[in-house]
């Protein structure tokens, strides 16, 4: 099977769930392959690896080299960037017509693979895996039927959790073609080892962007409450809310 994974950033760092599902479906004997807004081999040591390089489907950018302005025509708005973009999706979809079948991650993604389908230029299936902001913020400004050209032009879409599968159909998806997929982890490759804290400090810790729907406002505020004081917490993020979050810390003590 042909799977072509189309994404915003090739390999992101913050989307290591992308990589995660591509290393499955390699195993799995799949033939993988991505289409993206941008690569970014050489950026990020972290995620700068050899499996991400050499996908026997190859990495290629969507736009070609029109991609490098795709950042300056998004500062059009509204239909403008609507119609703009979609012409380019299909100048260019010919990049697609090799896929079994297409994973879009995030809403995004699946919209414009879905435009597509829908004048003709490419017939394989779509999966559309929504993650959060792209349902969050269009649930926010009453826009999530935006997505019904992904409904009808798609075969499954795949919300990371139930609120998200509920606002879905309640906009028009199809109930038997939307199916929660967590992204999970491999927990036989964390190493555990029981002990105990009787007499030693607890340690907590938090890896996330310091934003709103992280929640470590609440974190802080829990953790206040511990009848015990031998406990420390460290967060490891950067975002809008750091210094907000570092004053609440302080008055929480």
């Amino acid at each position: 099977m042909r799977i072509c994974f189309v994404v915003d950033k090739f390999p992101s760092l913050s989307e290591t769930f992308v990589l995660d599902q591509i290393a499955g479906c390699l195993e799995r004997g799949m033939e993988v392959g991505v289409v993206c807004n941008e690569t970014t081999f050489g950026k990020d040591v972290n995620v700068d690896d050899r499996r991400w390089k050499g996908l026997p489907g190859k990495v290629v950018c969507w736009w070609g080299w029109l991609g490098r302005y795709r950042p300056l025509l998004r500062k059009w708005s509204g239909k403008s960037w609507d119609k703009l973009s979609t012409a380019i999706d299909l100048l260019y979809a010919r990049k697609l017509h090799k896929a079994d079948v297409i994973v879009a991650h995030f809403g995004t993604n699946g919209l414009r693979v879905a435009r597509v389908i829908k004048r003709g230029r490419i017939s394989a299936p779509l999966v559309t895996v929504f993650h959060g902001n792209d349902v969050g913020g269009p649930m926010h400004d009453n826009t999530l039927a935006r997505y019904r050209t992904v409904f009808e032009n798609g075969v499954l879409q795949m919300p990371v959790n139930a609120f998200f599968r509920d606002a879905l159909i309640e906009v028009g998806a199809p109930p038997g073609e939307v199916v929660v997929h967590h992204m999970g982890v491999r927990p036989g490759e964390i190493e555990y080892r029981w002990r105990s804290w009787k007499n030693e400090t607890l340690s907590f810790i938090s890896v996330c962007r310091l934003t709103e729907k992280k929640g470590v406002e609440y974190a802080l505020r829990a953790l206040a409450r511990l009848p015990r004081d031998d406990w420390n917490y460290s967060v490891i993020g950067a975002g809008e809310l750091l210094e907000q979050l570092k004053r609440l810390a302080a008055e929480l003590g």
